[in-house]
């Protein structure tokens, strides 16, 4: 008897990771098919764009993405995500965290004037922080079936990584930034 329930147990064990799995791969997926990024380089200057579809809708798209305080909870290489200063739409913000790429991983920090035209446009210009410049854009695009982003971005990035990997590396990084950013953008529409 015991034999059996310790079989029977280590199935439904198996059956359970199993559906974890599966259940995390088709997320990943989903949130795969609706981002495309493409960075290249020009002298030390990387040139990121990226088309992120999102079937949320705008308001909590909005809300995901200006949602500072609460980041860390959103995705998963940040320490802490903190506003400094709150002027109507403009704010500055500091974030610390650890970037991955395989099996290696660097820290970095962030402070980040924030300019909002909601909920249409965020407009970033880092302050001071590991990268030597980076200003980035998001535009906001309601179409029929949820939320189009259109994101560009100029990073001058001083990290060893940044130098080893380059393109990869900001790619992956971009890349896995915005599928956490869907998944709980679409979690929260379903609330």
């Amino acid at each position: 008897m015991r034999s059996i329930s310790a079989t029977a147990r280590q199935r439904a064990s198996s059956f359970l990771l199993l559906a974890v799995l599966a259940f995390s791969t088709a997320l990943a997926r989903a949130a795969d098919a609706a981002i495309a990024v493409t960075v290249n380089r020009s002298g030390e200057v990387f040139h990121v764009a990226a088309t992120i579809h999102t079937t949320a809708p705008l308001p909590t798209v909005w809300e995901v993405m200006t949602d500072f305080e609460h980041m860390t909870t959103i995705l998963n290489n940040l320490k802490t995500s903190t506003v400094l200063k709150r002027d109507g739409h403009n704010l500055v913000v500091r974030q610390e965290g650890v970037a991955r790429y395989g099996i290696l991983s660097f820290s970095f920090e962030s402070e980040r004037e924030v300019n909002m035209e909601p909920p249409r446009r965020i407009f970033t210009r880092q302050i001071s922080g590991t990268a030597k410049k980076m200003e980035s854009e998001v535009v906001f695009e309601p179409v029929a079936d949820g939320v189009t982003m259109r994101y560009i971005a100029d990073i001058q990035d001083d990290s060893i990584m940044g130098n080893l990997f380059g393109t990869a590396f900001l790619k992956h990084e971009i890349e896995e930034q915005f599928q956490l950013m869907v998944v709980e953008m679409e979690r929260r529409a379903k609330r």
